[in-house]
């Protein structure tokens, strides 16, 4: 597990990516979360093998921190994604009322302005 710090750190890099770098994975978010997981053990059991053909440790040693960042976001975007399919169904339930709203307020202005229109003129 990460310090706040770390995350905090590693979210600015992720959020420095340009949109032009930024690949969709070809499965479900959660998977592709779940499958880097699982490499890191395998990654800490393979260090020393590793180490001996000259792998560049930054990113094994960093597959953590950006595990825990986009999860961090897949969070985040499914509570917004949640909020707004609420929002959704508040709406479908209140729309029949505002039509009708809407509908009572065009009538009673025509009938406003054709009573204006007759004691006007």
């Amino acid at each position: 597990m990460i310090t706040k710090e770390e995350l905090a750190q590693e979210r600015a890099k992720a959020v420095a990516i340009s949109n032009d770098q930024i690949l969709t994975p070809s499965i479900p978010v959660v998977d592709f979360l779940q499958d880097a997981a699982d490499l890191i053990p395998i990654y800490e059991q393979d260090k020393p093998k590793l180490k001996k053909v000259n792998m560049d440790f930054a990113i094994g040693d960093r597959l953590e921190p950006a595990i825990e960042v986009l999860r961090d976001a897949q969070t985040n975007w499914m509570e917004e994604r949640n909020d707004a399919e609420d929002a959704r169904k508040e709406w479908k339930v209140a729309f029949p009322k505002a039509e009708a709203l809407k509908k009572d307020i065009q009538q009673t202005m025509l009938y406003t302005t054709e009573m204006n229109q007759r004691w006007s003129g």
